[in-house]
């Protein structure tokens, strides 16, 4: 199920009817349901899977709580660990690790044949696996009490909004909101309905009118003037942050209008002016899950700048085998590890060098650095866009040949039109808000007149120019 489909809203106001009909257990029974009849809507047959991590977790965190002896715990750590990422290497990487052991064996010479498992990824599965490890992890740190209601855990786990592409809510965010919903309030559904018109604008009208050319550029590389790659390529960061950007939106509107806080995904991303400030800035929930599941526990804020090195390229090539079983993302991974470890060498040259400028020339300076920064991850989304290697290598390529740099070599010249209106709206409102400092909910919080009226524009932008030609959201994949 979409959020993009009728379907979705005749879902949603039947669960909306009964959700605030409701009380206590059987209110939390009613978000159980239908999370597990959402979840079904893909493919049911994984339904057991998502309740075996669930109550193996629950009951690891419930033993947690009782056992004090040290080797114990760290078993109990133990065996959701494996479970948990037991299940995500079969089902997401073991094929990966297959056809990459039998290309190695190849390249030494030795014959292998590729054996096909025929294995189907449960949609969602890196999202709750993560959201379910940081649980088990808060308590074994004792930095989370485990949640005595297996009822209440399971609607963590498997909540509708967020549960096939995040973002991923940590449980001592969410569980605490479990045991006490407020009550309906008309100023906070307001504020959530503002921000899933917003994420259909971004999903509908950016995001999904970028993505024809964007699929041209793509399946044709060799065939494109460099012109054109390089639009689809500064278009492709545009429909990526809109599909994901407008899901978590969506997903982020949905929990403020039935009482709930899931946090912020995406802050303005492409206004970052350093690699450090882009993470902190887009897929919030993964790159803070990241920083404090990983990057730390392998010696990020070690005084030995090796290990701090190590742990960075280690983490985001961790991060991109998470988008992923594809050396694409791996690749992808890795470039931005670079760039943070590149970036955390030259900090001292670049303070020494601010010192000197004493604050002139910000005016030029900020820019340029959020051109650079845009460049840079522009082309590694390249590799993240790229079916494989090879058409991302091609890709590349066509744009270094430097051959038909005239925009009168773009194709499709009318749908880029169309496509540039709506990004040409997106950067308006991301420049006021940037410029004010104004979050997603509280852009219009103190005029609801405001509000009501910018909700009108963009439900007509939305079915003037918007596309429901029914595309997925990227992000499901992974």
């Amino acid at each position: 199920m979409n959020f993009v489909e009728l379907r979705f809203l005749i879902f949603f106001v039947l669960f909306c009817a009964l959700f605030f009909t409701t009380k206590g257990r059987v209110r939390m029974a009613v978000c159980l349901v239908f999370s597990y009849y959402f979840y079904a809507c893909w493919d049911w047959r994984f339904l057991g899977l998502l309740g075996f991590s669930t109550v193996v977790d629950f009951a690891v965190a419930r033993t947690l709580e009782r056992t004090e002896a040290p080797g114990r715990r760290k078993g109990l750590l133990l065996v959701s660990l494996i479970v948990n990422l037991g299940i995500l290497v079969t089902f997401k990487y073991l094929q990966f690790f297959l056809d990459s052991t039998v290309a190695f064996l190849g390249m030494l010479g030795f014959e292998a044949h590729r054996a096909t498992l025929g294995i189907i990824l449960p949609v969602g599965i890196s999202f709750y696996t993560f959201q379910t490890l940081s649980y088990v992890i808060d308590v074994y740190r004792k930095r989370l009490a485990a949640e005595p209601s297996l009822l209440n855990y399971a609607v963590f786990v498997s909540f509708f909004p967020q549960l096939v592409a995040g973002p991923i809510v940590r449980a001592k965010l969410f569980v605490p909101q479990l045991r006490e919903i407020p009550p309906f309030e008309w100023r906070r559904a307001r504020a959530g309905l503002m921000l899933v018109v917003w994420g259909y604008f971004l999903k509908t009208c950016v995001a999904d009118n970028i993505g024809p050319y964007v699929d041209s550029c793509f399946l044709w590389p060799g065939a494109s003037s460099s012109m054109t790659l390089i639009l689809g390529a500064v278009l492709f960061s545009f429909q990526l942050y809109g599909d994901f950007a407008g899901y978590s939106l969506i997903a982020i509107g949905i929990g403020h209008f039935l009482g709930f806080d899931f946090g912020t995904n995406f802050r303005r991303p492409f206004f970052a002016t350093n690699f450090s400030d882009f993470w902190a800035r887009w897929h919030i929930s993964l790159s803070t899950w990241l920083r404090d599941y990983l990057f730390v526990p392998l010696g990020g804020f070690s005084r030995s700048q090796v290990r701090v090195h190590f742990a960075l390229i280690t983490t985001f090539f961790l991060a991109g085998l998470w988008h992923g079983a594809n050396w694409n993302y791996v690749i992808f991974g890795l470039m931005h590890g670079v760039f943070l470890s590149s970036q955390r060498l030259l900090t001292p040259g670049l303070e020494r060098f601010a010192k000197v400028r004493k604050g002139r020339g910000d005016f030029l300076w900020v820019p340029l650095s959020i051109l650079f920064v845009f460049t840079l991850t522009t082309v590694s989304f390249i590799f993240f866009r790229a079916a494989d290697l090879s058409e991302a290598w091609e890709y590349l390529r066509g744009i270094a040949s430097l051959e038909g740099l005239s925009p009168s070599t773009i194709r499709y010249k009318f749908m880029v039109a169309k496509a540039g209106l709506m990004l040409a709206i997106l950067i308006v409102v991301e420049c006021v808000q940037n410029h004010y400092r104004i979050e997603g909910e509280a852009f219009f919080e103190a005029r609801p007149g405001w509000q009501a009226l910018a909700m009108a524009a963009l439900c007509l932008i939305i079915v003037l120019f918007g596309s429901f030609s029914g595309n997925s959201f990227i992000y499901f994949q992974f």
